[in-house]
């Protein structure tokens, strides 16, 4: 049986060179030509995070880690990737069946008491719990409004500091749902098509600050700095106007190329660690995904070359976790993570 546990080598060394705890994504949903679903995710982070991607195979016993509550146990159903900080932070994912779902930090997130659950996973956890157990967005929703999940509160690794996350979670059919812990309840909400989300204030609130500057003209007023609220009206603003610019001559413009101009336009450089405002963090990676292809990308700002997997070109069969460290790989190598994980 499989224990996703903590590292105490990565916490170790997070608790060494941690001058502050930040963590200022963005994760958009953009919808191409012909319906293609592509996902697009920011990694921002006050030090660096030795990222690397975790091939979970389908058919795995697991149990949760946590000690509150009943820990969960389960069958993995399908197989996935996932992009790991930290040896320990599953951030985000696709899985066989065409699911992305991204953790982002919600400093207002209030999990609540998770004995009243039936079962209990760490926030770290939940990603590979949805990944593992779903295909759709509604099957996550049916099951996260029945409550019969509860999230056990965890500590960012090496420090004392409360891990509190929102999640986006999206399938090959362009359906989304937003999920925030408030008050110790879940709250749900959906959305067709582009859709998007970043960190603090709450999604309904976000929506209404998008709402105000629509109506004066986001496209010629997009905000340019780091804070949440700017990332997100740049990245909603952008994918509103690409999607009406399709021909640059002498020809189109790939859909894939659109959503990697996206994430760059949201992006904060390297060397910024700012203790006073944790959401003013480098973005580390980026992770691109077409959902309906199957297909995963990570684009690192160290290694200033992109990655990509095919989950189709994967045996997601076999018994063992396999592990690449995107620092490792030879940059002067097959681009195709598939031959690194066989």
């Amino acid at each position: 049986m499989t224990h996703w546990k903590i590292s105490l080598a990565a916490a170790a060394v997070l608790a060494l060179g941690a001058v502050s705890v930040g963590n200022a994504c963005t994760r958009f949903t953009y919808v191409g030509a012909d319906n293609a679903v592509y996902t697009g995710r920011t990694m921002d982070w006050s030090v660096t995070d030795n990222v690397s991607l975790h091939l979970m195979p389908r058919g795995i016993e697991r149990k949760s880690h946590v000690k509150e509550g009943r820990p969960a146990k389960w069958t993995s159903k399908y197989g996935s990737i996932i992009a790991v900080s930290f040896e320990e932070s599953l951030n985000s994912g696709i899985n066989e069946a065409g699911l992305a779902v991204d953790g982002l930090w919600l400093e207002v997130s209030d999990y609540g008491s998770p004995k009243k659950a039936r079962n209990t996973v760490g926030g770290n956890e939940f990603p590979l719990y949805v990944m593992d157990n779903f295909a759709t967005v509604a099957e996550v929703v049916s099951f996260i409004e029945k409550g019969k999940l509860g999230i056990v509160q965890e500590k960012v690794p090496g420090t004392d500091t409360d891990l509190k996350l929102h999640f986006m979670v999206t399938d090959k059919t362009g359906d989304n749902a937003v999920i925030e812990f408030i008050k110790g309840q879940p709250v749900v909400y959906r959305m067709k098509g582009s859709a998007a989300i970043t960190n603090d204030p709450v999604y309904p609130e976000m929506k209404s600050i998008e709402q105000l500057y629509r109506d004066r003209g986001l496209e010629k007023n997009m905000p340019g700095t780091s804070h949440a609220v700017d990332r997100y009206l740049r990245a909603v603003g952008w994918m509103n106007q690409v999607k009406h610019d399709e021909a640059i001559a002498p020809e189109k413009v790939s859909d894939y190329y659109k959503v990697m101009g996206i994430l760059r336009a949201v992006s904060t450089p390297l060397g910024l660690s700012d203790a006073e405002n944790p959401q003013n963090c480098s973005t580390l990676w980026r992770v691109a995904t077409n959902l309906n292809e199957g297909t995963f990308t990570i684009d690192s700002a160290y290694a200033m070359t992109t990655f990509t997997v095919k989950l189709s070109d994967l045996d997601f069969s076999g018994k063992k976790e396999k592990v690449i460290h995107i620092g490792d790989i030879d940059r002067t190598a097959s681009q195709n993570l598939a031959e690194l994980f066989r």
